[in-house]
């Protein structure tokens, strides 16, 4: 697969090169009538990657593609490739809608606070990374015996379960030997005079 993609030269002709090209089609016209002069655009993208470094990625397009976004500083153009650097799919100039010194001013400003903050981010991930390790070790410490009660619990479920059942069969045994008692009484009582005059 060419890494320079045709789109990425028509886009580097037309917005860094400021070539007459209005359209793709016009692109194609101009490299198939002047192949040296496209092969040179080629060139000079490569080495201006060569000195460019990644800012960032990140889903932009309607598709949902990831794309890494790579900086040239000084000559402020953003290359777009796909999330693996594979293939540069188009590229633009930094243009925040001022002139070319502001535009450069907010750009350095940008940058300047980006390297600020990935600082802040280091120094914080440093300080804390013991910290965090203890903390860590201690949740895996917890999820353990959280799993060792929750067997207990189960056990302890399961031993409430068989005194239940065995109460159950004490009560059940004790009520059939109570209706077991009065009905062998009551035959005792059941005596002809009874069964004649259950008055008297």
């Amino acid at each position: 697969m060419e890494r320079i993609t045709d789109h990425s030269l028509f886009r580097y002709g037309q917005r860094v090169k400021n070539a007459l090209i209005i359209n793709f089609q016009g692109y194609k016209a101009l490299a198939k009538s002047n192949p040296s002069e496209v092969e040179k655009w080629k060139e000079e993208i490569v080495a201006l990657l060569e000195k460019s470094d990644f800012i960032l990625q990140g889903v932009f397009d309607k598709d949902n593609n990831t794309s890494n976004f790579h900086l040239h500083k000084k000559e402020k153009i953003v290359f777009v490739f796909n999330s693996n650097d594979s293939k540069l799919i188009t590229l633009f100039k930094v243009d925040y809608g001022f002139g070319d010194t502001v535009n450069t001013v907010t750009m350095n400003a940008l940058l300047k606070e980006s390297d600020k903050l990935k600082n802040a981010k280091a120094k914080y991930l440093k300080k804390n990374s013991s910290t965090l390790e203890d903390k860590a070790y201690s949740i895996n410490s917890l999820n353990d015996d959280i799993q060792a009660l929750k067997l207990q619990v189960t056990t302890l479920e399961n031993q409430k379960e068989i005194l239940s059942k065995e109460m159950e069969l004490y009560s059940n045994t004790t009520k059939a030997m109570t209706e077991n008692i009065l009905k062998t009484n009551r035959a005792i009582c059941h005596s002809i005079g009874y069964r004649v005059n259950p008055e008297f």
